[in-house]
């Protein structure tokens, strides 16, 4: 006998359903033994089947076989469910079988045995309390195809919802609940996949390890929970700026999300295009995910957007250059941010400022990260930063402003683009320089472009030539540096030139880009004086449709042209007076053409519509 008592009390099980096998309310068998085995059902070997069991006692221990070598022992090898617990009596319980890829096929039987309060492990043993049941499945050879029924509700209202995104994630598999909030895929693999279903509005739901299986429908049930709309207010300087938020905007369209601040508004602009009212160039229409930008204005403005909070708060950094927006609603301290990342980053600094944290040279001028800005980072290898849901409110106190400095020398305009410039340790102790003097960088023309304070961890940040004013204002691409220093204490202002770090990335003492450069000592007397030399030539149409005319060349002279970035897009020779380049497959937008020959450079600016 397999059981002294058997069921009697309602041990064992009532349902039993493996595929095509739909055993319920079998109440109990006789001596706690039940020869089901006129019902029958294929397995294909390789593939995971869901199995459900319920029965009308607590505390059942359940364990199954399949007699792959039909010899009615049912040996341990062939045991695929051991002790399964029901702990609950009326309960329909789910777990699942997996068919060895290796079974025999054919067919054979499948026993289930359930005990009271201990394990079921034997397939042959007397137990006092359960019941014992045995099936027959046929093994079969073949390719199984799954599918998934997902369906999405509104927890607080309860209507299906029209429009959810359901991805797989690191599959292809990508589909949409219609309007009864229902999403069907098929010809799936089966398998164990994470799942992610999303909804503007709405809380991002994650399922992970949701198993298809390759028989019967597989249903997916969510409740998304509605967000709150609030709003996020920018105060954005004059001039240039970094801009971005922390939320996923109700309208991401471009025209809307700036339309509060459209007679303050000259550009917004990324890596990935421009929103130029002025010149109607819109290479950039809707407000993105994660998305951060450079930002003009003509005047203070105050920006109110709308929208719900970020659900995603890790952004991925690309190896070089990357905007990052600050998805936060409190400042975050940026070593907290950054701290793990050692080997990897290289330098976040401000948009259009003068804060920097470099922690290779053990600068941090930048301290916090703030709601509303972006700002610039630059990675040797692709990583990714997650903001904290709820920073510890963070407060940096910048170092002394620059009060007083020689009337001759301009205050510099803060622009979009900027070369930084760190200097090595004891680089001014062993100077005549003390700290507290000022440093001052200079186009060849005169024009300061960059300020800093003398101190043990002294950088300076010196800006470009803003684009879009009419005079100039910071450095062109290539120019060199010019370097002067002020001691306030007896007004003295004193050349002076450095010698630079071959190791880092702009070592030849001239403005670029996103340039990254450290002084390693100094030398007396100015680092150079870039030639300016009147050119007698002209570029036209400007702006242009991208058909451009040049005249009055020397032939051989090096034309290169740059785009807003910084990024070499043209380089050519000239081989006549007169030459006409096709830009027209350029990105509309600001470049500028650098044209030098062994009487000087000249360059100018031009615009592509």
């Amino acid at each position: 006998a397999l059981y002294t008592a058997g069921c009697d009390e309602g041990d064992g099980l009532d349902d039993f359903i493996l595929v095509d096998i739909q055993n319920l309310g079998s109440g109990c068998s006789p001596g706690g033994y039940g020869d089901f085995t006129f019902l029958t059902t294929d397995l294909a070997k390789g593939y995971m089947y869901p199995l459900e069991i319920m029965s009308n006692y607590q505390n059942q221990f359940v364990s199954v076989w399949i007699d792959f070598n039909d010899n009615l022992e049912f040996e341990e090898g062939e045991r695929l469910l051991t002790d399964f617990h029901l702990l609950t009596a009326h309960i329909a319980y789910l777990t699942e079988i997996m068919i060895p890829a290796d079974a025999s096929g054919g067919s054979h039987v499948l026993r289930v045995r359930t005990n009271w309060n201990i394990s079921s492990a034997d397939p042959c043993a007397t137990y006092d309390y359960g019941e014992t049941e045995d099936y027959t499945v046929n093994i079969t050879a073949g390719t199984l195809l799954g599918n998934l029924w997902a369906v999405a509700t509104d927890q607080v209202s309860g209507d299906p919802v029209e429009g959810a995104e359901v991805q797989l994630q690191d599959t292809e598999y990508l589909g949409f609940t219609e309007e009864e909030g229902i999403c069907f895929m098929d010809d799936m693999v089966p398998g164990s996949y994470d799942i992610q279903i999303s909804k503007f509005g709405f809380e991002t739901v994650q399922i992970e390890g949701f198993y298809i299986y390759g028989t019967g429908l597989n249903t997916l049930e969510v409740e998304l929970v509605p967000l709150i709309s609030e709003t996020q207010n920018i105060l954005i300087p004059e001039g240039w700026s970094g801009l971005s938020g922390y939320l996923m905007l109700d309208d991401p369209d471009l025209f809307v999300a700036m339309g509060n601040i459209s007679n303050q508004l000259i550009i917004l602009q990324n890596y990935e295009g421009m929103f130029w009212p002025a010149q109607q160039v819109y290479t950039l229409q809707t407000w993105g995910q994660h998305a951060a930008y450079k930002i003009k204005v003509s005047n203070e403005a105050l920006l109110g957007l709308s929208g719900y909070m970020e659900s995603n708060l890790t952004c991925s950094l690309n190896a070089g250059w990357t905007l990052l927006p600050v998805i936060c609603r409190d400042n975050v301290p940026v070593p907290d941010l950054f701290g793990s990342m050692e080997g990897d980053l290289v330098i976040v600094k401000d948009v259009a400022g003068t804060g920097i944290y470099w922690p290779e040279m053990s600068i941090n001028s930048l301290g916090v990260l703030v709601p509303g800005g972006a700002y610039q980072v630059l990675m040797d290898n692709p990583g990714s930063v997650t903001f904290p849901e709820s920073p510890t409110k963070a407060d940096f106190i910048s170092g002394q402003p620059i009060d007083i400095i020689p009337e001759s020398w301009n205050r510099p305009t803060t622009t979009a683009s900027s070369h930084v410039i760190a200097f090595a340790e004891g680089l001014w102790q062993e100077s005549s320089f003390e700290k507290g003097d000022i440093l001052g960088a200079f186009t060849h023309d005169g024009i300061c472009a960059g300020l800093a304070r003398i101190s043990q961890n002294t950088s300076i940040t010196i800006f470009a030539d803003d684009p879009l004013s009419e005079m100039k204002d910071g450095f062109s691409e290539d120019e060199l540096f010019e370097f002067k220093i002020f001691k306030s204490e007896n007004d003295e202002i004193f050349p002076v030139g450095f010698t630079w770090d071959i190791s880092k990335p702009d070592h030849d003492g001239v403005f670029h880009t996103n340039g990254l450069s450290v002084a390693t000592s100094i030398k007396s007397g100015p680092s150079g004086i870039q030639s300016a030399s009147v050119f007698d030539v002209s570029i036209f149409p400007n702006p242009t449709d991208g058909k451009v005319t040049i005249l009055g060349l020397v032939p051989g002279t090096e034309i290169i042209i740059f785009d807003s970035h910084g990024r070499k897009i043209l380089n050519d020779k000239s081989v006549a007076e007169t030459i006409q380049l096709d830009l027209s497959w350029v990105q509309e937008g600001i470049y500028y053409i650098r044209i030098t020959s062994k009487d000087g450079i000249l360059i100018e600016k031009i615009v592509v519509y």
